[in-house]
């Protein structure tokens, strides 16, 4: 076996053994969270699909989102319920009965099983006011759906901003019923240079201290330092095929055949699968929080 395909098969098989969630005594929903739209939140959807799929866990699949990015990426097929947008968020925050009627099908989907739920931009906020005035929080305790809510930002203080407020207000509407983490998600490649020196990053260490919150992602000491955060991937192999229905898991087994599909050549087909293979690598140690426990 040649070296690289040593290093294939540590990351496709057996590169890291889950310690993350308990999905036997609990039914786990994780839920990607920030109100704003373009921080990444249906590529960490796809990567958190994938992790538990690796892991021989099926999840529901559940988009709120009009757009419908996560059906673009995985397919409509894997997709359990689509939420259509036909009213605008702020309806559904004025109106409670045209809330309830557009919420309520994902509580029958939460609790048939582990949910993987990405929701549109400006949903969550409505999304959060539904469970609060349903009295949602009791009855999800009642019935073991166990909320894990991630908050992803990208490398704007906005985004930043806004993640931190929508930490706070899961806290407030589930207490410490939710799980929460915070996802730093590199969408642009060039790191989190300058978070460590805001005041929301030393409140993150506080929280991250006393055990209320998780970061997903991997430190980086030449680029971050103490950081951790989620890097793009940046594999032509991936990009093939990304609209196609395929996991970024998917693009790496079938490596081969997408290179040739693609017509590159052998240099760089060996650059593509060397990409993905390390960005795989990564994804598994980043999200191992969040990968169903074995056991």
């Amino acid at each position: 076996m040649s070296q690289d395909e040593k290093q294939a098969k540590g990351s496709e098989e057996e590169r890291h053994e889950p310690v993350g969630i308990d999905h036997k005594e609990e039914t786990p929903v994780l839920i990607m969270a920030s109100n704003d739209g373009g921080v990444g939140k249906t590529m960490v959807a796809v990567n958190a699909l994938m992790i538990w799929e690796r892991c021989g866990v099926k999840p529901a699949v559940v988009e709120m989102d009009s757009a419908r990015s996560l059906s673009g990426i995985l397919g409509e097929d894997r997709v359990d319920l689509s939420l259509d947008q036909g009213q605008s968020m702020d309806e559904l925050a004025r109106n409670p009965r045209a809330a309830e009627e557009f919420f309520d099908p994902t509580f029958d989907v939460f609790a048939s099983g582990p949910t993987v739920v990405d929701p549109g931009a400006n949903v969550l906020k409505p999304f959060l006011e539904w469970i609060e005035r349903s009295e949602g929080a009791g009855i999800w305790q009642e019935e073991g759906i166990r909320p894990h809510f991630l908050a992803v930002a990208d490398d704007d203080q906005e985004a930043l901003k806004e993640a931190w407020k929508t930490i706070e207000r899961v806290r407030e509407v589930f207490g410490d019923w939710a799980k929460v983490y915070l996802v730093l998600n590199d969408r642009a490649g060039t790191g989190f240079r300058s978070i460590s020196d805001l005041k929301f990053w030393k409140r993150v260490k506080e929280m991250r201290e006393a055990g209320e919150l998780t970061l997903i992602g991997t430190e980086n000491p030449e680029n971050d330092g103490e950081v951790p955060f989620v890097r793009r991937c940046d594999s032509l192999l991936w990009e093939a095929v990304r609209t196609q229905g395929y996991t970024p898991f998917d693009a790496y087994k079938e490596r081969e055949s997408i290179a040739k599909k693609a017509g590159m050549n052998a240099m760089k087909a060996t650059r593509a699968k060397k990409a993905l293979r390390d960005w795989v690598a990564h994804i598994q140690d980043a999200f191992a929080p969040i990968a169903p426990k074995r056991g």
